[in-house]
């Protein structure tokens, strides 16, 4: 028999209303018979059951209702035996065996499903669902394609969709799922909503306005939407603004901790800190004095350089609470940018091992010994923090650092393949071997852990750069180059560092108007940078552009901490030029 979910709906239902009043209605839904008809000679006491799936999916709705899950279980594996095509009898029984943890039988009638039914949209979004619990996001993301070939405007595949090109960088693909999302659910603040978060972090404002507007013409009260906004408002100089959406999203919610934070953080930044400090005293009094927003409000302060301030709010929360050492870290912190680092290096010190906080700490001592010149102390103690700790990659990189630093190049590999053979494949630690040899000037010895990290993940946008650069500085595989970059801008489109790559692949295929469009814009990115001011001044000598080329070259010098002489080779032959000319 062929199974309808209609059908079985209604058939369900009857019975159960049947067997509310007595079990002979249920017996006679079986078998039924008149009263006077002989029961046939080999007929047993008992009814047996009817080899029919209905039947038996009503006797697993029955066996559900009492609380019985094992019997219905066992009703719903009976009723897809006589129904071998049914995909819904499938998902029924995956949800029955998700719901008590049975993570192998989910995933086995789930396919099951899915095989018996490859249009069951329903099926395919259970299936996916599956996926994404166990974190096989590639195995989830086929699901909905498949889901979209079937219905190009299912919401859930969509968004889905779009989550998961953001969440790996693809902000175009994600913006493309996004667009089709908000066109197909005109009504959902889910499409415009995500795009706005995107445009947000791509630092797009006035296309992350336009979302926010659109979202708030659905939802008036909706808060996030009125949060990002303001904050799209403070970003672009539009101070006043934002005050007002800030305070309106308090007044409608007194409670609303986050607008006194955005609020007062508003006010530090222009420079308003009497009222800055009227907002966390009134943040202060509605969370009833909550440590957590204490922090917070600390945290605050610290970021626009309030360090008195900050010390008092965390030095309290210290006393209070002498447990809290996430307060006690944030306290030494302070204490350090203070250029008090004896008291900090004493509260370093303080916080136990057992503490989530205490990783944080050794490396922020570590580093507070080597800026204070202690660079034989520091070495110890990441030393010995790595022997009680093995797995903690920031330990690694944090020694690494400091010996590269110092031009401890093998040192600092030394460590980084003892953190690599305790932390097999760990993608920072590959990295910053690549970057030691980089250091080294041992290229083709720094491609091999970029390649490793490719393999492994192969939207990893700064191991694609850094194999990109080094080509087209090396003046090979160009074409290959210009391909790894530009991926790896569509993964990072407002990495400065990425765009002068591309700027510098143009440059080397004497595309030069090319080239100085992207250096400049890399420029205009990281205008402290010394090695992209040259790259600029070189695209702009290659067009006899002196006067440019000669301001990019000085601003890189200007910069410049290594290799000055080499920059100022390049400034005196241009001024040569320029004094040579007519």
């Amino acid at each position: 028999m062929n199974f309808r979910a209609l059908g079985w709906l209604f058939y369900a239902v009857s019975g159960a209303l049947l067997c509310t009043f007595s079990f002979v209605g249920c017996q006679a839904m079986v078998t039924p018979r008149t009263s006077t008809e002989a029961p046939a000679p080999s007929e047993a006491s008992e009814f047996e059951p009817i080899p029919d799936p209905y039947y038996h999916y009503m006797l697993a709705s029955l066996a559900s209702g009492k609380g019985n899950m094992e019997e219905a279980e066992e009703q719903l594996v009976q009723a897809i035996d006589l129904d071998e095509t049914s995909s819904y009898l499938e998902i029924e029984l995956a949800g029955r065996l998700w719901r008590r943890g049975d993570v192998d039988g989910t995933l086995q009638h789930a396919l099951a499903a899915v095989r018996k039914n490859p249009k069951d949209i329903q099926a395919r979004l259970f299936l996916a669902g599956f996926y994404t619990t166990q974190r096989q996001n590639d195995e989830a993301l086929a699901q909905y394609e498949q889901i979209l070939q079937q219905d190009p405007n299912q919401r859930e595949a969509l968004l889905y969709s779009a989550n998961r090109y953001q969440e790996v960088g693809d902000y175009e693909r994600a913006i493309a799922f996004l667009n089709q999302l908000t066109a197909a659910h005109p009504d959902d603040v889910a499409g415009p909503y995500s795009l706005a978060r995107i445009y947000l972090h791509l630092k797009s404002y006035n296309q992350a306005e336009a979302n926010l507007d659109r979202v708030l013409q659905i939802r008036p009260d909706f808060g996030p939407a009125v949060m990002d906004l303001a904050e799209v408002y403070s970003a672009t100089g539009r101070f006043d603004k934002a005050e007002v959406l800030f305070n309106s999203m308090i007044e409608s919610n007194p409670r609303q901790f986050q607008g006194y934070l955005s609020l007062g953080e508003l006010y530090l930044k222009t420079g308003k800190e009497k009222e800055a400090g009227e907002t966390f005293e009134r943040l202060r009094e509605i969370s009833e004095n909550s440590v957590e927003v204490r922090k917070k409000i600390a945290i605050e302060l610290f970021q626009y350089k309030k360090y008195g301030e900050a010390e008092r709010e965390l030095a309290d929360i210290v006393e209070e609470a002498p447990d809290d050492f996430e307060a006690r870290l944030f306290l030494a912190a302070v204490l350090e940018a203070k250029g008090e680092f004896d008291e900090a290096q004493k509260l370093y010190r303080s916080i136990p091992e057992d503490s989530p906080a205490h990783l944080n700490a050794r490396l922020q001592l570590g580093n507070l010994l080597d800026k204070q010149g202690k660079t034989d102390e520091a070495e110890a103690l990441f030393r010995e923090s790595i022997q009680t700790m093995p797995n903690a990659v920031k330990l690694y990189l944090g020694l690494a650092y400091m010996l590269t630093d110092r031009g401890r190049y093998e040192d600092a590999l030394s460590v980084l393949n003892e953190g690599l053979a305790a932390n097999p494949d760990n993608i920072d630690l590959l990295f910053q071997i690549g970057m030691v040899y980089d250091k080294m000037r041992d290229y083709e010895k720094s491609l091999e852990p970029m390649r490793r990290i490719v393999e492994l993940e192969p939207d990893n946008a700064n191991a694609l750069n850094f194999i990109g650069y080094t080509y087209a500085d090396k003046g090979i595989k160009l074409d290959e180059a210009e391909t790894m970059i530009k991926k790896a801008l569509s993964l990072s489109p407002n990495s400065g560092f990425i765009i002068d790559s591309l700027g510098w692949v143009y440059f080397k295929k004497g595309d030069y108007a090319a080239a100085i469009e992207y250096l400049k814009k890399a420029f205009e990115l990281l205008p402290d940078d010394p090695i992209i001011s040259e790259h600029l001044g070189d695209a702009y000598l290659a067009l006899n552009q002196l006067e440019e080329a000669l301001g990019a070259y000085k601003k890189s010098l200007e910069l410049r901490k290594e290799d000055r002489d080499q920059i100022q080779k390049k400034i005196d032959d241009v001024e040569l030029r320029l004094n040579e000319r007519p």
